[in-house]
């Protein structure tokens, strides 16, 4: 009685030992793969992945669908985010960085920008309309935005493949 006891004891304490913790959902690390945007007409879509997990424990993900004229100057760029992180409070406070940086964007105008936190997910869904955005200004607020717009502060196929490339972003031609 006493063995089945103490096997009950050291049973119960394995169980209070790892079994109380909450259960730790492995992030999936590349998540631009399953982003669905519509690609219609698109010139040129790109796709980012960076894992988080080790240092602030989340991944995120990203897919920039980008329209342009028949001269390839950039007129649309439409991009969706997806954060994964099992701490909620890790999405919330990546979703405020997010905004705060949208707000700021807000001001050139033609920037719209949606967030929406389910389960473990943060999705972001921001819409570009750039014959709107007041590019001049912007490139003057933003010395290193100079120079990927043209003469006339648009953006050309060939200067955002660059600016994205330059930050790590894969980007193919439609």
């Amino acid at each position: 009685m006493k063995k089945i006891s103490m096997f009950l004891f050291f049973t119960v304490f394995l169980f209070l030992i790892t079994g109380c913790e909450e259960k730790q959902e492995k992030l999936e690390a590349n998540l631009s793969e399953e982003i669905q945007l519509d690609t219609v007409d698109a010139k040129m879509v790109c796709h980012w992945d960076v894992d988080y997990s080790e240092s602030d424990k989340y991944v995120i993900g990203a897919k920039m669908v980008v329209y342009a004229n028949n001269d390839n100057i950039v007129t649309r760029l439409v991009t969706r985010q997806v954060a994964s992180s099992n701490e909620k409070s890790i999405l919330e406070n990546v979703e405020e960085q997010l905004s705060e940086s949208a707000d700021l964007a807000s001001q050139y105008g033609g920037y719209s920008f949606s967030t929406k936190i389910e389960g473990n997910r943060l999705t972001v869904d921001t819409d570009i309309d750039y014959t709107k955005v007041d590019l001049e200004t912007l490139s003057k607020d933003n010395e290193e935005m100079k120079e990927y717009l043209t003469k006339d502060y648009q953006f050309t196929l060939d200067n955002i493949r660059a600016m994205y490339v330059s930050l790590g972003v894969t980007c193919e031609m439609q």
